[in-house]
């Protein structure tokens, strides 16, 4: 598999296999026991990127599944940090970039000179090559953010749809990155209606494939 969306129910938790147990991880859902559950399904030992998108709690409330589920080494935030993670942080900027292993990640957002009063469009958004794979990881961004990334966007596999598909988006975000593949981590009947129907919308018109964890639960790429 080049990607796993672990089924957090209304939260994120990606999970990137790498070599020999190891692997990415891209948020960590609310509950422990949900991304404590994937990673052991994946005899997944080794964290040695664990990227927390920003500070709520369907982002970073899992951390002690994922502490208790293999040994973590850094842990990446955005400008928002993580709350309540027992863990040195390292915060990115736009412009930074790590190897782990053979995947390259590159971070795109959030920009040093324009910080945001809310945290989901503080979201770290970062871009994964693995395997010849590429993924966008986009956290919760909204519109207006995602508009101000349009020149940091290139064309790409698979994109992480912001929010779990909320309303909240700039349709123009797909155009650019012309995935193959969308992804939504999403709980099933959530009292936010996500996903958006328009999103559903605009995906489908550009023949873009959708996998969701609230129809699929854990699934791999």
């Amino acid at each position: 598999a080049v990607l796993v969306a672990c089924d957090v129910g209304q939260g994120d938790g990606f999970v990137i296999p790498l070599e020999q147990g190891a692997a990415i991880v891209v948020d960590v859902g609310e509950n422990p026991a949900d991304i404590q559950r994937c990673l052991k399904d994946l005899r997944i030992k080794r964290i040695p990127l664990l990227v927390l998108s920003h500070s709520h709690a369907d982002r970073v409330g899992g951390w002690a599944g994922a502490a208790r589920g293999g040994e973590i080494g850094v842990v990446l935030v955005g400008s928002c940090g993580a709350e309540g993670v027992d863990h040195l942080l390292t915060q990115a900027v736009a412009g930074d970039s790590l190897k782990v292993g053979e995947a390259h990640v590159d971070v795109l957002w959030p920009r040093l000179e324009e910080s945001q009063s809310d945290p989901n469009n503080e979201s770290l958004v970062i871009r994964v090559e693995h395997k010849g794979v590429s993924i966008l990881f986009t956290g919760d961004i909204g519109a207006e953010t995602a508009l101000r990334l349009k020149t940091s966007l290139a064309p790409v596999d698979i994109v992480k749809v912001p929010h779990h598909g909320s309303g909240d988006m700039w349709p123009e975000l797909f155009e650019l990155t012309q995935p193959n593949l969308a992804v939504i981590g999403v709980g099933a009947q959530n009292r936010h209606g996500h996903p958006h129907p328009d999103v559903l919308t605009v995906l489908n018109e550009q023949a873009i494939d959708v996998s969701r964890t609230d129809e699929l639960g854990t699934f791999a790429i």
